[in-house]
């Protein structure tokens, strides 16, 4: 009964893409040209956010190395 369900609506979907036609052939209207990669950060201030990142990484996976001081229970 589920299946019969997905394909109703698989089907209404596709009668719905097919009587609106128009939507198909609409134009994304032109945009100026993109600005380079990049431009807007300095290397260094990339290069802090990665220190960053790859101390917090490390600071969590110190945590964990860290032994437990928890007894095991029998």
């Amino acid at each position: 009964m589920d299946h019969k369900r997905n394909l109703f609506i698989l089907l209404f979907l596709a009668a719905c893409c097919l009587m609106a036609p128009e939507t198909s052939l609409a134009t994304m209207p032109s945009v100026g040209t993109p600005p380079a990669p990049a431009s807007n950060i300095s290397p260094p201030a990339a290069f802090i956010g990665l220190l960053i990142t790859f101390a917090c990484i490390g600071i969590v996976v110190l945590v964990n190395l860290i032994p437990s001081k928890r007894k095991d229970v029998k």
